[in-house]
């Protein structure tokens, strides 16, 4: 399977401007995502997936 070059982690990636005014757009969790780096907008994927994949595991309370 080839994967494109603009998605990570199954969120595509849009580069919109060009030179220094380039912004890097996406949308995670239904919420539109920006930065001036491809690198920042990939932190905050991969913090999104993190969050959206934990798991609340019940502490059994001390039984005194």
């Amino acid at each position: 399977m080839i994967k494109p070059k603009n998605l990570y982690r199954g969120h595509s990636m849009e580069k919109v401007g060009h030179g220094k005014r380039a912004v890097f757009k996406t949308t995670i969790n239904e919420k539109e995502w920006s930065a001036v780096t491809e690198l920042e907008v990939k932190a905050a994927t991969a913090i999104a997936a993190v969050r959206s994949s934990a798991v609340s595991i019940p502490i059994p309370a001390l039984a005194v």
